[in-house]
């Protein structure tokens, strides 16, 4: 694992530049920013954590996953927005706003996305975002790490996951610059940083999913799968849902999949 701690030279929202801390080949970018928050107890400052690789990246639900080095981005923004730990859901649907953003400006294509994390080109995954709440002793908000995934190049994607993942060039085919696009997410993040929980950013989460009613698979964090209908996100950014059986509910939780038409 190789780090170089740096300082970024921009400034967003008047306030100081971030600290940029790299890795050439990291565990997971997010554990990274958690210790570091843990270690920089009442700092405050943001910190944004970049890999070129990573050997033990998360996803929700505990899942795990190894990153090729150079083929894709994976960053983890280290921020105190204070954010009350139910609210943590506003950093993901801000994550994944900013995120649809700078890709569109740097590569010409506008992902959709798939509630309650994921962008989605063509179909299949392109990126996914986890946002996670740090408790730091005497302060009255965690806090949030957003740790963002983004395929950039054919290679990030193997074979065995090529029917469900895709990448920028694999749907482009550009070769995009992996930092241009880094440099592009950071900035967007960060000077939009105080409409975290706007209705211009519910606006726009809702807008750009392409679930919305459609038949879904709903896998709730307890209990057995079923079938639904997604009808729409509430202001909460919670799923609302018509299971099979008849009447409503609001997910908050679990996640849900959904069959695509690919055309091609």
């Amino acid at each position: 694992m190789i780090g170089k701690n740096t300082k970024n030279d921009k400034k967003t929202d008047g306030a100081t530049a971030p600290r940029l801390i790299r890795y050439t080949l990291t565990d997971s970018t997010n554990t990274r920013a958690k210790e570091y928050a843990r270690k920089h107890v009442g700092e405050r400052e943001c910190v944004i954590f970049i890999a070129d690789g990573q050997t033990a990246g998360r996803g929700r639900l505990g899942r795990s996953f190894v990153s090729e080095c150079g083929e894709g981005i994976f960053l983890s923004v280290l921020f105190y927005p204070d954010l009350p730990p139910e609210k943590v859901t506003d950093a993901v649907a801000y994550s994944a706003v900013i995120l649809r953003r700078a890709i569109s400006r740097v590569a010409g294509v506008l992902p959709s996305v798939k509630w309650v994390n994921d962008l989605y080109l063509g179909g299949k995954k392109l990126a996914g975002i986890l946002c996670e709440c740090v408790f730091l002793e005497n302060e009255k908000s965690p806090a949030i790490i957003a740790g963002m995934g983004i395929n950039v190049y054919k290679n990030a994607v193997n074979n065995e996951i090529s029917d469900i993942a895709t990448s920028i060039e694999a749907e482009t085919n550009l070769r995009i610059s992996r930092e241009k696009l880094t440099e592009e997410i950071i900035e967007e993040f960060l000077k939009n940083l105080s409409s975290i929980g706007s209705q211009e950013i519910l606006s726009e989460y809702r807008e750009s999913s392409f679930i919305i009613g459609k038949k879904v698979t709903v896998r709730p964090i307890a209990g057995e799968p079923y079938e639904a209908r997604a009808v729409e996100i509430l202001d909460d950014y919670s799923l609302l849902v018509e299971p099979q059986g008849g009447g409503r509910l609001a997910l908050n939780s679990g996640e849900i999949s959904v069959k695509l038409k690919i055309e091609g």
